[in-house]
């Protein structure tokens, strides 16, 4: 008995590899399905039998039943392959949700909604170089241009114009001029023009104030002798003639001028109106040049530094001392 412990085993093993052959495991049963076979290309790549591949080995998505393409939105959307975007290599067109490939035709949405309340809810320029900015913040929304904007007035060949408008409404009055100071002096409200401005020739700036004469001899009401004048960084770019001012008189004055050529040897002309004297019987006087008396003189102006605009007086040398004058506002326009 000994000796069967250690032999039975021994045959069984010997026994085993007959017994497989003779019979399957698990038993086979008929079926109609079939197993695609699969190889493995030199990349690596692995290939089912049922690939369906063009004459260059490539699988060609039309000839492939086992992928479904890509499918627009709505009911029957669905993921899948991309419709290809054509023959013509280009970097234009994007795949749309409709399952077609389309160059954009607007930059943004007209449609578009801004976030409201932000400062800077939507910029447009170059690096930090802004051209519009767009602010929504509440009670102080904007939209500013921090370069020139023309129209054509909606006339596709039309000329384009500036667009322009108030650049400073100073709201005054400002501290009177007593008679002690009778040389030119520039009442204490003025506007300082940003450099470059007026940067091309037709460049426009308007300006018109009132001046009030507010006390005269004492308030005995005789009229005192002045003249106004427009400057431009303490030059008269345009003055009136001497006229008489009575108390309580109001000189309402209009000027314009216009750039000729811009740059640092730059060239401006200007001219305009006043209208002195006392209620109900004003006069009119000419605002010309405060060099020469042709409207055709030219006022030398460099275009590319920043420009103080601002009304002076001169006081006759007959003037009493109480006499006074003051600039009630002063509106400037750029165009």
């Amino acid at each position: 008995m000994k000796h069967l412990r250690f032999l039975l085993p021994a045959l069984l093993l010997a026994a085993w590899p007959v017994f497989l052959a003779a019979r399957t495991w698990p038993p086979e049963t008929a079926s109609s399905a079939s197993v695609a076979t699969a190889t493995t290309t030199a990349e690596g790549i692995v290939e089912l039998a049922t690939d369906r591949e063009d004459a260059a080995g490539k699988v060609v998505q039309s000839n492939d039943t086992r992928l479904d393409p890509f499918l627009p939105s709505g009911a029957s959307a669905r993921s899948g392959l991309v419709p290809s975007p054509g023959g013509s290599a280009g970097t234009a067109k994007f795949l749309r949700e409709d399952a077609t490939w389309a160059t954009p035709t607007e930059l943004f949405d007209p449609g578009m909604e801004l976030s409201d309340n932000t400062l800077r809810a939507m910029s447009v320029g170059e690096a930090a170089n802004d051209y519009i900015v767009i602010d929504t913040v509440n009670s102080a929304e904007d939209i500013t241009a921090y370069k020139a904007l023309f129209v054509t007035d909606a006339v596709a060949s039309g000329t384009a114009r500036r667009v322009g408008g108030i650049a400073s409404a100073l709201v005054g009055p400002s501290t009177e001029i007593l008679g002690t100071n009778e040389n030119n002096t520039d009442f204490d409200i003025s506007y300082t023009m940003p450099a470059g401005t007026l940067y091309r020739a037709g460049s426009v700036v308007k300006i018109t104030a009132q001046v009030f004469c507010t006390n005269s001899e004492a308030g005995s009401g005789a009229a005192f002798e002045m003249t106004l004048a427009m400057r431009l960084n303490n030059n008269a770019v345009a003055s009136t003639s001497s006229f008489n001012c009575g108390d309580e008189a109001i000189v309402p004055m209009q000027m314009t001028c216009m750039i000729r050529s811009p740059g640092a040897s730059g060239t401006l002309m200007c001219g305009g109106t006043a209208v002195m004297g006392a209620r109900g019987t004003s006069t009119g006087t000419s605002f010309l040049l405060g060099s020469g008396s042709g409207t055709t003189t030219t006022f030398t102006f460099d275009t590319t530094q920043a420009g103080q605009w601002e009304v002076a007086l001169d006081y006759a040398a007959t003037m009493n001392d109480l006499d006074s004058t003051r600039l009630d506002w002063m509106l400037v326009e750029i165009y």
